[in-house]
């Protein structure tokens, strides 16, 4: 591992993976897509945590077992969504003006075929182990991830990838989660997903593209305004399904910007984006 570097996006520790790592589920995101210091606490604050929540304010699996259904299903979601990084990777970013250079190694047509290949057998394994190969709404979020990916890497207009993005943004946050759910809990899950996930990272998306032009955006603020503005809605969301998991994670939400924004006013802070 290098050594870091800071700039106006964070701290970069310029990982340097070897293909052996980067064949291992969830390797390759860590080594391509969390580069910066920040970006895996973000991922755990504002994903990892609010999934697990919801499983265990949902369902009968208590605490523990909220952790262990959750990490089943992340390393069977990682496992298949990694092969869209790839592709992207290998493809869509080398014909784009603004596609990233991400791997500091060529790809290989072993590296592929394994890289796949061990993907590909993670996802069944654990479909059977845990039943879920049979659940037909798991197998179908899976239809839509996949359809997802193509269409975000065969379509180049940024304007009509705005689509794609958000349908990858909202299967991302309810694929580990969702075949251990019942039907009643799935709308506070959903709900979850779209306003307090993919919305702001939506937003941000836009932004990057020189879709959305959002000056405020880079404030440290910024983060907490936006939760505190879809407050209302969330505790009317929450009074229409009977349950008060919705505000529950609107203040952790409002409480990890608001934490994020107290930081980056002390010396040397880094802000998320």
């Amino acid at each position: 591992m290098a050594g870091g570097r800071i700039d106006g996006q964070g701290i970069d520790v310029n990982i340097s993976a070897s293909r052996a790592v980067c064949l291992l589920p969830f390797a390759y995101y860590a080594t391509t897509r969390a580069r910066r210091a920040r970006e895996l606490p973000y991922l755990v604050a504002t994903s990892w945590l609010p999934a697990i929540w919801l499983l265990w304010r949902l369902s009968e699996l208590g605490a523990a077992g909220s952790i262990q259904a959750f990490a089943t299903g992340y390393i069977a979601f990682i496992s298949i969504y990694e092969i869209g990084y790839l592709v992207n990777d290998a493809w869509d970013a080398r014909r784009s003006p603004q596609g990233r250079k991400r791997l500091d190694f060529q790809l290989t047509v072993p590296f592929v075929l394994s890289f796949v290949a061990i993907r590909l057998a993670v996802w069944i394994v654990v479909g059977m182990i845990t039943g879920w190969i049979g659940n037909a709404i798991w197998l179908a979020g899976y239809a839509v991830l996949i359809v997802a990916i193509a269409q975000h890497n065969i379509v180049q207009s940024n304007s009509l990838r705005l689509v794609s993005f958000y349908e990858l943004a909202t299967i991302r946050f309810l694929l580990p989660i969702i075949a251990s759910l019942s039907a009643p809990a799935l709308p506070a899950a959903i709900i979850t997903a779209l306003l307090l996930y993919v919305f702001p990272r939506f937003l941000g998306y836009m932004d990057s593209k020189g879709i959305l032009n959002l000056p405020q955006r880079g404030e440290p603020r910024f983060g907490f305004l936006l939760m505190l503005s879809l407050t209302p809605l969330l505790i009317y969301a929450s009074y229409m399904l009977r349950t008060t998991v919705l505000v529950e994670l609107t203040a952790f939400y409002l409480g990890i910007h608001a934490t994020w924004w107290a930081l980056a006013r002390t010396p040397d802070a880094v802000t998320p984006g």
